[in-house]
């Protein structure tokens, strides 16, 4: 079966990459200390929040456009999509971070080494959105080990041979040097990944002359976007909250925790990136068979494979998490309460993924939306009350009800119910609204 082939290798893919991190993370965390960690995780944070600002949903409309219009061969309609994207990501990753730059050059009161840092991520911004626009090309393509692999193993193999120059030149390591580093890993990344798209073209020769639907392309865009955003928010409000209500250097801890518990999430990466793409060209041609039969082999690979990850981790969380300093032990507890939240939302399934591929992303920006704006107010009641692992039951918990919100929707919207949750749950839960509910599903 294609899916568990190209599953198998971008795991495998995968738990390179994660060892490498793993590895990376252990050096920062030793030779940055606590509170540099801390500096360079919430610069991280932010950046990767701007990045969704900037890609505003073109990675997700770039996976779904290239394989619906090479499922129907709509050559003009991809060449135009595809120039569209390109200059108008490009354009505002620029715009973003030059204004981010000017903001911080004003702020008289931060700290000198921090105000250094978020000037060195905004260098990174531009190539991390550039990264994710080309990766989601390739994974329209089916090329899922290859869209994978420049930001999973290069970036960081890059990043991390720098750390290792330095250490062994005895330089003193500062969160602004390592975010430089992160910068030229980032640009190594993207001109492999743009050499990658040259050797796998996905225009046929001669090339079409291009058709421009921007409107309709920004909107749907623009809605993919909210709903990323809304979902980055969600998983990484609880960190800037923790950074703005307690310190940097528990910023740093729960940075680490979540960075640990996240280990969790590979099974499901491993074959997301290929199901996506699937959902759209089987939607696009109306094989609403394949679309549950896909739903169903995703969500049992996902949970046999993060129980298998899940549950030595949370046994071994202290002893993992000491490898990056005995201040990071202090993180266990947050940590677990998140490896069990990811492993009960893998007996949910892809829904979000679900909605998003088959033009339904309406519906999930509402209930990441909603599900954030919950997190946010839930995450300032117990933070200041139980710390850390107050933001991380609260953020387990926002993520669970978006995931089951959107589990009902889509069984109400697509007909896909997702196979292991009780069907009167979704049906209390879905809107009465029509819709081809169950249709062709078996259900």
């Amino acid at each position: 079966m294609r899916l568990a082939r190209g599953g198998g290798g971008v795991m495998a893919l995968n738990v390179a990459g994660m060892a490498q991190a793993l590895l990376l993370q252990i050096l920062l965390a030793r030779l940055l200390g606590h509170e540099g960690y801390g500096h360079f995780a919430y610069v991280m944070a932010w950046v990767n929040i701007l990045v969704y600002l900037a890609v505003m949903g073109h990675d997700m409309l770039m996976m779904r456009n290239v394989a619906a219009h090479r499922a129907r061969q709509e050559w003009a309609l991809l060449a135009g999509v595809l120039r569209h994207a390109a200059g108008l990501v490009g354009g505002l990753s620029i715009a973003i971070s030059a204004l981010g730059a000017f903001l911080i050059s004003r702020q008289p009161g931060i700290p000198a080494e921090l105000g250094a840092t978020f000037l060195a991520g905004f260098v990174v911004l531009p190539l991390l959105a550039m990264l994710r626009l080309n990766a989601a090309v390739l994974y329209g393509q089916g090329q899922v080990v290859l869209g994978t692999a420049p930001e999973r193993l290069g970036r960081d193999a890059v990043v991390l041979l720098l750390v290792g120059a330095a250490t062994g030149l005895s330089l003193a390591l500062t969160p602004p040097a390592v975010m430089g580093f992160v910068a030229v890993g980032g640009a190594s990344a993207l001109a492999l990944i743009l050499y990658l798209r040259r050797r796998r073209a996905v225009l046929p020769v001669p090339a079409p002359r291009a058709v421009f639907r921007r409107r309709d392309w920004i909107a749907s865009a623009f809605v993919l976007g909210l709903t990323g955003g809304s979902q980055l928010l969600l998983q990484r409000s609880d960190v800037l909250m923790i950074g703005w209500l307690m310190t940097a250097a528990d910023a740093g801890v729960y940075v680490v925790a979540c960075n640990v518990a996240e280990l969790v999430l590979f099974p499901y990466l491993a074959v997301g990136a290929i199901v996506a793409p699937s959902f759209a060209a089987h939607y696009a041609r109306g094989e609403r068979t394949e679309l549950a039969a896909f739903m169903r082999t995703t969500t049992l690979m996902t949970l046999a494979g993060s129980l298998v990850i899940g549950i030595p981790l949370i046994v071994l969380a202290p002893w993992i998490l000491g490898l990056f300093g005995s201040e990071f032990v202090d993180g266990a507890g947050a940590a677990r309460i998140l490896m069990v939240g990811i492993c009960l939302r893998t007996v949910i399934g892809p829904s979000h993924l679900m909605l998003t591929m088959t033009g339904h992303e309406q519906q999930a920006m509402r209930a990441l939306g909603c599900a954030a704006a919950a997190n946010v107010a839930l995450n300032l009641v117990m933070i200041p009350a139980f710390g850390i692992e107050g933001a991380a039951a609260m953020t387990t918990l926002s993520l669970l009800g978006s995931q089951i919100a959107m589990a009902a929707m889509a069984w109400q919207r697509v007909g896909i119910p997702p196979p292991l949750l009780p069907r009167r749950l979704l049906a209390a839960l879905a809107p009465r609204d029509g819709g081809p509910r169950d249709a062709e599903s078996g259900g």
